[in-house]
């Protein structure tokens, strides 16, 4: 029986392998200009980061939330990313459930929101998230940003 992957929360040492998995993930899924605002939430800690190990304890995955600003009882889902060689593998429905799970628990909130692009959208949208906005550029020169929605009630 195959081990499941581990969530577990961000510590700081974990910072230098987080960065790879971002590293890993430009210029496909995120732009090389987006790396300050990726470190500026490690260091930040504007929510609950979660890491997440494969079987063999190596970070395959990050992720966390936030209470979305300006929008009450709604969570945003904060920089999630996996290893760019682990795509496809399930690693990322794992982190994603992880997430929605600990948000469900916290009964102040009734919708998450995303903003992702048009490279993730249909992988959000398989766990029922709907786009509620397109930004042509928001993410920077070329890379689209999509707001989608989940409502949790």
């Amino acid at each position: 029986m195959p081990t499941l992957p581990r969530l577990r929360p961000y510590l700081a040492s974990d910072r230098a392998a987080c960065i790879g998995l971002f590293e890993s993930n430009v210029p496909e899924y995120f732009g090389g200009h987006e790396k300050d605002d990726f470190l500026q939430c490690l260091d930040q800690k504007i929510g609950p980061y979660f890491v997440m190990e494969d079987s063999r304890g190596q970070l395959a995955g990050c992720g966390g939330y936030a209470e979305h600003p300006g929008r009450l009882a709604t969570a945003g889902l904060i920089w999630g990313m996996i290893s760019r060689d682990l795509h496809g593998q399930g690693f990322g429905t794992y982190l994603l459930a992880g997430r929605l799970e600990r948000i469900r628990a916290e009964s102040r909130f009734s919708e998450v929101r995303i903003e992702t692009t048009p490279m993730s959208q249909g992988f959000f949208a398989g766990f029922g998230f709907l786009p509620v906005r397109i930004q042509p550029n928001g993410f920077g020169q070329g890379y689209d940003l999509v707001e989608m929605s989940l409502a949790l009630r």
